[in-house]
């Protein structure tokens, strides 16, 4: 089941935007405040409704493979996460993690080999079933805004590519600061609209069947630049510590785990490039939650 709801932009709370084309009976806007992309209405998709969406999306069944190869991936990916994690957590013998939109939950796995505590939860129950039989770890089937989590539980919540598939962000980063620790972080990995081939092809009119820059809807609903996605974090209450574009194949941020078939030379050369120039084709970035100047600060 699917609710269209007509919606403020999320990150600036402005009700004004412009049409700027539709794709597949879906209405693609630009936020005339702030220039966040989004489609309105806006779709919700129900955690049982959402299935047949999920299951004609590419990324879900590359979701289902648990080779070996992937699974080592995962760990050697989470353990470079965890090093850019930890130089911006406050101390702590102990380490929790939440991802959200885990799939099948390998980088939970991958967590919980190395020490932290970890959980996920998505609202895919076909990847969710496959991932708690086959990794054995603790994930949760809903909507993130349903699981409720305890208050100030984690010191990471992870977005990896899933902010983009989102109808209602702002909600759900502000549920997310609920459930981090004082100087917890938000970490977000999205595809940057403001990446150099996307404004290429935008501007040179050229555009992809069923799509709009980064916007594939029912798939992908938002489209962030380093702008916007600094104003809906700000908005959430949460701070900005970091944001950097990357090549979609960069290790440990590409969208992919383990193998898979390389672009020519020539064109990973161009991807570097634009991600030398600041507008690679990922977008990286890292809110934290306040520490209250009172607080007391976590044995090292």
């Amino acid at each position: 089941m699917t609710d269209f709801r007509n919606i403020e932009c999320n990150a600036c709370g402005h009700s004004l935007h412009n049409h700027l084309t539709t794709v597949d009976d879906y209405q693609i806007v630009r936020c005339k405040k702030c220039s966040l992309t989004f489609v309105n209405p806006m779709p919700f998709f129900t955690k049982d409704g959402f299935d047949t969406v999920s299951d004609d999306f590419y990324y879900t069944a590359d979701q289902k493979d648990f080779s070996a190869e992937k699974i080592q991936h995962a760990n050697t990916a989470f353990t470079a996460q965890a090093n850019e994690w930890e130089a911006l957590l406050p101390s702590s013998k102990t380490r929790t993690l939440l991802d959200i939109g885990c799939g099948t939950g390998l980088f939970v796995k991958a967590a919980t080999q190395q020490g932290w505590h970890a959980e996920g939860c998505d609202i895919d129950a076909t990847l969710i079933k496959l991932g708690a039989n086959a990794l054995r770890v603790k994930l949760t089937h809903n909507d993130f805004l349903n699981c409720d989590y305890p208050r100030e539980a984690f010191d990471v919540v992870l977005f990896r590519y899933v902010l983009e598939h989102l109808p209602n962000p702002l909600e759900v980063l502000k549920e997310a600061a609920r459930v981090l620790k004082p100087g917890g972080l938000v970490q977000i990995v999205v595809p940057n609209e403001a990446g150099l081939f996307n404004t290429i092809n935008l501007l040179a009119g050229r555009k992809k069947k069923n799509r709009w820059g980064t916007l594939t809807p029912p798939h992908h609903l938002h489209a962030y630049t380093p702008k916007t996605l600094d104003r809906l974090l700000g908005r959430a209450g949460l701070a900005t510590q970091l944001t950097k574009t990357v090549s979609p194949f960069r290790f440990p941020y590409a969208l992919y785990q383990g193998k898979r078939a390389a672009p020519a030379t020539f064109t990973t050369s161009l991807f570097s490039f634009a991600e030398t120039m600041g507008c690679g084709s990922a977008l990286v970035a890292y809110g934290q939650k306040e520490v209250a100047e009172n607080a007391v600060p976590q044995a090292a």
